[in-house]
């Protein structure tokens, strides 16, 4: 996934992306999450950027409601 954001390769950027998606890859992972971001933002557009950051934005709500309840 680093190497198809510094290369700009986004079809193979987002097919890696649907792959993880499908198998649970790298999801919740910072550096994946932070590596789908830079790529989108550089390469896909701002709304593909703006749906990853808001996934991310959510998951870490979650984590956090999780951890107060504890």
């Amino acid at each position: 996934m680093h190497a198809a954001a510094k290369l700009g390769v986004l079809q193979e950027g987002r097919t890696v992306h649907g792959y993880a998606v499908r198998r649970g890859i790298g999801l919740g992972d910072d550096v994946f999450e932070t590596t789908l971001l830079d790529m989108y933002h550089k390469y896909g557009g701002v709304g593909l950027a703006a749906s990853v950051l808001q996934r991310w934005m959510l998951e870490k709500q979650q984590k956090l409601v999780l951890g107060i309840r504890r």
